[in-house]
């Protein structure tokens, strides 16, 4: 009855994100526009050109899966930079740390991370972490790919954020980092946000690519 009960709550927590959120709206040029004038879209770090910037080619992967990289980010942050959150999908969820995300749920990953339907299909493994306040308070989101770079799917990642239509508990901000193969995002109230993007201090090599508010 526990388990039934803690599904329902979180569950709660996820509908709660989705009724707040149309994705893909008609008037997504407008939202756009109206947002021009406080955007920083791409980060160049050192002057060299974008391409080289969001790239992340050096950096070797391969044994690293998706929840390992949010792992190693929530491990990098101080307690006091930790909030209430679980990870991974409802029904096998983990209390106050990242968890996997079955690329079968397709409702998670599309209205609660955000993740655009052709990122999906060139994902291997996906993990998140949500606050347990509300998915639009703090959505962390990891997905290592097998068939697209993670620059591309950061920048539909972004494009995607943006042409989102938040209808209530409106996300302040976006950080997106690009890791090797592997792309790591996260969205909500810009102080946690920062704080928890920080964290790919943890990542060698890791560089963000986009810190962008809505």
């Amino acid at each position: 009855m526990r388990k039934n009960m803690k599904k329902l709550a979180l569950t709660g927590i996820l509908i709660a994100g989705s009724m707040a959120i149309m994705v893909g709206c008609n008037n997504n040029e407008n939202t756009n526009s109206d947002n021009d004038s406080n955007v920083s879209t791409e980060v160049n770090t050192d002057g060299g050109n974008e391409d080289e910037q969001n790239t992340s080619t050096d950096v070797n992967t391969e044994d690293m899966d998706a929840v390992t990289v949010l792992d190693n980010i929530w491990n990098e942050l101080a307690e006091d930079s930790k909030f209430p959150c679980f990870g991974g999908s409802i029904e096998n969820s983990v209390d106050g740390a990242p968890g996997e995300v079955a690329l079968t749920d397709e409702n998670m990953l599309t209205n609660t991370l955000l993740v655009p339907a052709d990122v999906q299909g060139s994902a291997a493994s996906v993990a998140s972490l949500v606050h347990m306040m509300n998915s639009n308070t703090f959505t962390g989101v990891s997905v290592k790919l097998n068939g697209m770079t993670a620059s591309d799917a950061a920048d539909k990642i972004k494009d995607g954020f943006m042409n989102t239509q938040f209808v209530c508990g409106i996300p302040e901000k976006i950080v997106i980092a690009v890791y090797g193969d592997i792309v790591v995002y996260a969205y909500g109230d810009g102080m946690i946000v920062d704080d928890f993007m920080g964290g790919i201090s943890a990542l060698n090599g890791a560089e963000i690519v986009v810190d962008q508010n809505y």
